[in-house]
């Protein structure tokens, strides 16, 4: 327990040292951070480090890590606390308006990124193909034409709201609350860092989604019957031999 009690958690401000970036500045960042991290009653400023604004923190709360930890994973989701998720956006805003980029560490893993405006940011642009939404169908409701709106709640991802056809329907509510795969076409946005967001899709199949273990797929595995011979590369290249 001692050991998680120490543990640091690193700011890190690119295009910045401590020499170069204003005070007042350099305050506003630290008070967002203490709203981002929402348990600043247990860390502690330790120092400053050179070379980039590098704001370290030291946990000295029993269990305050775990909590700050899962709080800040969530911080750039819709899924998250709304006010982790306002912190993230106004420091994002800031380090936009500074000209760059920032992230958090623990150790050597980087928790929560800040794209910010970094040199390389892309523009965000819409397009549309074959698109597939596996999750979590949550939703179902017959809309005016007919046909289905149904929302998908995918892992990691923003909801996916999808149209499906009349005939998917007995299926569909056969897998209401059930983890699915729908098919078809949709509409995808790349934003700024680079990731694609399904932002629609016109269903034309559905699948149900079995959850195995890994080690039940791996069981599934062994337990398929095999028609080769055993050792049957040996055989031949034995044969091959004897030619």
């Amino acid at each position: 327990m001692m050991r998680q009690n120490h543990r640091e958690i690193r700011w890190i401000v690119e295009g910045f040292t401590p020499e170069t970036i204003p005070f007042s500045r350099l305050t506003e960042y630290l008070s967002e951070l203490a709203n981002l991290f929402g348990d600043a009653s247990s860390m502690r400023f330790v120092r400053l480090e050179d070379n980039c604004v590098a704001v370290v923190n030291k946990i000295v709360e029993p269990g305050a890590y775990s909590r700050i930890e899962k709080r800040l994973k969530t911080a750039n989701s819709e899924h998250g606390e709304s006010a982790p998720r306002n912190s993230f956006e106004r420091i994002n805003r800031m380090l936009v308006e500074d000209g760059t980029s920032a992230r958090i560490k623990s150790g050597s893993a980087t928790i929560l990124r800040f794209p910010g405006q970094t040199v390389d940011a892309l523009d965000e642009f819409e397009m549309e193909g074959v698109a597939t939404a596996t999750g979590y169908l949550y939703y179902l409701v017959e809309n005016e034409r007919g046909q289905l709106n149904v929302r998908i709640r995918q892992h990691g991802l923003p909801a996916a709201k999808c149209i499906a056809p009349a005939h998917l329907q007995p299926l569909l509510k056969e897998q209401l609350f059930k983890e699915v795969r729908l098919k078809g076409r949709g509409t995808w946005r790349r934003t700024h860092d680079g990731q694609w967001v399904l932002l629609n899709l016109e269903a034309v199949a559905c699948e149900p989604v079995e959850n195995v273990t890994f080690r039940q797929a791996i069981n599934e595995l062994r337990s398929i019957q095999s028609s080769w011979e055993d050792d049957s590369l040996v055989s031949e290249s034995a044969g091959d031999a004897s030619q």
